[in-house]
């Protein structure tokens, strides 16, 4: 009986002691005011220890969210986090006209419309009567719900959206905001902007513009809540299927963005170079500050160095561009000067005959930025790449592109391009031809540009690399 007493007393004790190792409580709490007994002593450095573990383990893990609160991330102008979802202002035929007054809503599955369930089969026609109150929100809950929408009189019918649709009261009718998720957006502009059936890596290189061109103008129409519009003031979503490649490059290049000193980057892209590219002083002269490249699009070469190296750069065929094939690479147009005096009368009709046309001021890329235009009674300047091309209307002249072919537009293709005059049989001046390179703006990606570089076996790293500079390519999580 006396050595099961004993077990008893030694089994009491270790019980005792498990129960003091593992209880989360510090030395103090059982620090009796009397001295410990030895015993006593051992069970409490157990708990000691425990808690000093505890302890240190706290403050590594507060160490480790110091640090991860150091790392960048993707963030837009106003400070928010890079968004999930974007809002997108939705027009007639991507025309910048807004305003509704009906519409014709339907589904492919089940669907809300103000708290009413529809059927697939089921449709709605909005008007303002139909928003009672300060919205009147379109939603389903089915993962591939898309939404059909016609209006009369329209090109664009049977457009289909994801996403929310939110429709907002107005003096003139109704406008609509289409609320999706921005991988989708992004899924949807690629083709827009691009076409899809370019290699893969072009289209990733465009993936990564498009999206960070949304994140940078996240909050861009408050006025309208929205963020964005889907005609090419913006970017071109047009709310059709998506393409099966476009997708893809969109999901392979998932989040990421491009930064400039820490946000994301002031992104432009067009269509095709005439071999060279300029910053943003292509708009605002003297302009330097952006992530912009005055870059030579090409296998080797470099940029003019004057105004001579550039006339006899845009004349040249120059097979070192990468562009040097594409149709829009070099065009020409014949401009008579009863035309000249035409666009002159328009913007100034009291200083008399056109004398002569120059390009004063070029961009870094040779862009023209500023046309001095001499009259009769004196002279003015037409400032910046869009404003000068659209001043040199060529409607009704002949403009040829290199393969010959000869097209109609309201503006100059590009602002990268010089004069040449002609006179008539009695010496006099009667026009001037403009020889020039490349469609559109002429500042970031070009896309045809992208398209030479990936068929060459560029990765779209490397051809971001080219048209960008100081950026850092992030997905948005540092």
């Amino acid at each position: 009986m006396e050595f099961i007493k004993k077990v008893k007393i030694v089994l009491v004790l270790l019980l005792i002691g498990l129960i003091v190792y593992v209880a989360p409580l510090s030395v103090e709490t059982f620090a009796p005011a009397k001295p410990l007994m030895p015993w006593q002593q051992f069970f409490l450095a157990c708990a000691s220890r425990l808690g000093r573990k505890d302890s240190e383990g706290a403050e590594r893990a507060e160490k480790v969210e110091a640090a991860a609160a150091e790392l960048p991330d993707a963030r837009t102008d106003n400070g928010a986090a890079m968004p999930s979802a974007i809002r997108v202002l939705l027009t007639h035929n991507q025309d910048g006209n807004c305003m509704f007054g009906q519409m014709q809503i339907s589904c492919n599955t089940t669907w809300q419309a103000d708290g009413r369930v529809y059927e697939s089969d089921e449709k709605l026609t909005m008007d303002t009567d139909q928003i009672t109150g300060e919205c009147f929100r379109v939603s389903s809950d089915e993962k591939d719900a898309e939404f059909f929408l016609e209006y009369d009189g329209l090109a664009r019918q049977s457009t289909r959206y994801q996403g929310t649709l939110i429709f907002y009261p107005a003096a003139d009718g109704f406008y609509v905001v289409n609320e999706l998720p921005l991988e989708d957006y992004v899924a949807c502009t690629v083709p827009g902007e691009m076409p899809a059936s370019y290699p893969a890596e072009a289209l990733k290189a465009q993936a990564v513009c498009s999206r960070t061109y949304a994140v940078k103008n996240t909050g861009g129409m408050e006025d309208y809540h929205a963020d964005v519009d889907d005609s090419v003031s913006w970017q071109v979503y047009n709310g059709q299927e998506g393409d099966k490649r476009a997708t893809e490059a969109v999901k392979a290049t998932e989040g990421e963005v491009l930064l400039w000193e820490g946000k994301p980057a002031d992104i432009y892209f067009f269509s095709t170079s005439c071999g060279l590219t300029s910053r943003k002083d292509i708009w605002n002269a003297g302009d330097q500050d952006s992530c912009l490249k005055a870059a030579y699009v090409g296998k080797k070469g470099k940029m003019p160095e004057s105004e001579e190296a550039f006339a006899s750069y845009i004349q040249a065929d120059d097979e070192n561009a990468w562009e040097s094939d594409m149709p829009w690479f070099r065009w020409r147009v014949k401009m008579p000067l009863d035309r000249i005096q035409e666009l002159s009368d328009r913007k100034k009709n009291d200083l008399g005959a056109v004398l002569s046309l120059a390009v004063t001021s070029r961009s870094s890329g040779w862009a023209a930025t500023e046309l001095t235009v001499t009259c009769e009674k004196g002279s003015y300047t037409v400032d910046s790449e869009y404003a000068i091309r659209s001043f040199l209307s060529p409607e009704g002249c002949t403009l040829k592109n290199q393969e010959g072919k000869v097209s109609s537009m309201k503006i100059l293709p590009s602002a990268y391009f010089i004069f040449v005059q002609y006179e008539n049989d009695e010496g006099a001046l009667a026009g001037y031809r403009i020889l020039g390179g490349g469609m559109g703006h002429g500042a970031g990606l070009s896309q045809n540009g992208a398209k030479a570089m990936a068929e060459q076996g560029m990765d779209y790293r490397q051809i971001l690399e080219l048209f960008y500079q100081d950026v850092v390519l992030t997905n948005g999580e540092g």
